[in-house]
């Protein structure tokens, strides 16, 4: 398949000072559950406010970005993980609109807790999700919602590449092909063709950074979002 026409359309470097980055939360973020967002040094800090190994019931969040993206999109952000216990999950969500069509902070939606991820798969939305550290397990799992439908795995690639360096990740939708780059190298390329759990997510929505209380502490920046056609 030809490669899809990319246009910058967000941008965020996550270099901003306490003040700057607490007036940008007010205004562009909202955090579901238990979920520290810090910004310093240049990239975003997340984490829970409860870290435990093996992983809890609780403390695990999502963070939304209050905008709306095309369904054909590619997010791309560098990451970077302590090497801090054995264990630790990150996914990103997208498309996330309500299963009728609702903006998923429609106040006649249910209320999310991060800390439950049946809220998020097997709720009042839908949404694409990925993880893409997925320390110990070793597989980064595509799945579509509502209903927790796994479409594809691979590999985990940025536990083995190491902590305490930068990763680049890409995650592009573009018509039904969904990939997974971590730099640069492909974790998975798959076409949802509608055989498991229903047609393809192609309405647009928003996007969400989500952690389990596991992993210790995550690190942004650089994020930037493109619209593909």
């Amino acid at each position: 398949m030809k490669e899809p026409k990319a246009t910058l359309i967000y941008e965020n470097s996550f270099a901003k000072s306490a003040e700057e980055w607490k007036k940008e939360m007010a205004e562009d973020w909202v955090m579901e559950g238990k979920g520290i967002a810090e910004c310093g040094n240049g990239y975003l800090s997340l984490r829970s406010e409860i870290f435990t190994v093996p992983r809890d019931k609780d403390g695990h969040f999502n963070f939304w970005l209050k905008r709306d993206f095309p369904p054909d999109v590619r997010f791309e952000w560098e990451f970077r993980f302590p090497e801090q216990g054995p264990e630790g999950l990150a996914i990103i969500f997208w498309n996330a609109k309500g299963r009728n069509g609702e903006d998923i902070f429609d106040p006649s939606l249910p209320k999310r807790l991060g800390e439950h991820m049946e809220h998020y798969h097997s709720g009042a939305i839908n949404a694409y999700h990925t993880s893409y550290i997925a320390r110990g397990r070793g597989t980064a799992n595509l799945r579509k919602n509502y209903g927790f439908h796994l479409l594809t795995s691979g590999p985990d690639l940025v536990t083995p590449a190491g902590p305490d360096k930068w990763h680049l990740i890409q995650v592009e939708q573009f018509k039904a092909r969904i990939r997974l780059l971590v730099n640069g190298e492909t974790c998975y390329d798959y076409t949802d063709d509608g055989s498991v759990g229903g047609p393809p997510i192609e309405t647009g929505g928003k996007m969400s950074f989500r952690q389990q209380n596991n992993l210790y502490r995550g690190e942004y920046r650089n994020f930037k979002v493109f619209a593909l056609e």
